[in-house]
């Protein structure tokens, strides 16, 4: 009998953000060759640019806005998933066992991945099993990247969920997570707020 494999948003107990970096780490070694995807998108475009009511922080926020108008860091290109997160994730055993949603595949900084994941884990579980995940891919990849760089691409994928990451969080309650739409908001402001400090 086949193993029954399913999401597994319900969770981020230590083994999880170890298994996401070792699959994510794994899809960045992926060599192309001829057939490289597109040139990675920004999801964080100037009209998502705005400070909306629900931000406790606008301050925060417009400091965000202003490392974007910098010119983009350069970087090494690498495979992306782009979209990888814990609901493009099938488990089975303990192991991820299926990566889906290919379609964003694309070719960009390992970072900006890194930096998605990290983004959908802090708002689902809170900032330390995000941090927990971005620690556990450096382990893996002997990342020496510098953080001013990071926080660049952290910022990007924080400010792509604007103006609000409500669409987000249903499809997370339909799968068994306790959220609601405003701890989502919070957490996405205390993920910048930790991706800000870290200058």
């Amino acid at each position: 009998m086949a193993s029954r494999r399913r999401l597994r948003l319900d969770s981020a107990a230590p083994d999880v953000p170890e298994v996401l970096a070792q699959t994510l780490a794994d899809i960045h070694h992926f060599d192309p060759g001829s057939n490289r995807p597109r040139t990675y998108q920004s999801w964080a475009s100037p009209g998502r640019r705005v400070v909306v009511p629900w931000m406790r922080r606008s301050a925060l926020w417009e400091k965000a806005f202003e490392l974007l108008d910098q010119p983009a860091p350069a970087y090494a290109g690498t495979f992306l998933h782009r979209d990888f997160h814990l609901g493009n994730l099938l488990w089975s055993r303990g192991h991820i066992s299926g990566v889906v949603d290919g379609v964003e595949t694309s070719w960009g900084p390992a970072r900006l991945d890194v930096a998605h994941a990290a983004t959908h884990l802090a708002m689902v579980h809170g900032i330390e099993a995000s941090a927990g995940f971005t620690d556990a891919y450096r382990r893996r990849t002997d990342d020496r990247s510098d953080e001013e760089q990071f926080r660049y691409w952290s910022v990007m994928d924080i400010v792509g969920y604007l103006p609000d990451p409500v669409k987000v969080v249903q499809p997370w309650r339909d799968s068994g997570v306790d959220i609601t739409v405003d701890l989502a908001r919070s957490r996405l402001e205390q993920r910048l707020d930790q991706v800000i400090r870290s200058s």
